[in-house]
């Protein structure tokens, strides 16, 4: 007999199964927000073959995360042209 799991139930074996983490996820039923960040909105972007593979292995190797990464360059981008304009 097919074992019933609930949608979050399933999907917490599936990245346990294969090694993932499991991120905190907010919605508005469930509010969940992790220690020293902020609210932010959500941004999706599709990388080239590849990219998405080697910005893990890269934040890993740094100890840090996408977000991290990603929320830096962002400002560091922004205050350079700040300084051009």
């Amino acid at each position: 007999m097919a074992e019933h799991l609930s949608c979050e139930d399933a999907q917490t074996r599936i990245l346990t199964e294969t090694g993932t983490q499991k991120m905190e996820t907010k919605s508005r039923n469930s509010p969940r927000r992790r220690e020293g960040r902020s609210h932010a909105e959500r941004l999706t972007v599709e990388l080239p073959t590849g990219t998405l593979t080697a910005l893990k292995i890269h934040v890993a190797q740094r100890e840090t995360t996408i977000r991290a990464l990603v929320t830096g360059l962002v400002q560091t981008a922004l205050k350079e042209k700040g300084k051009r304009a």
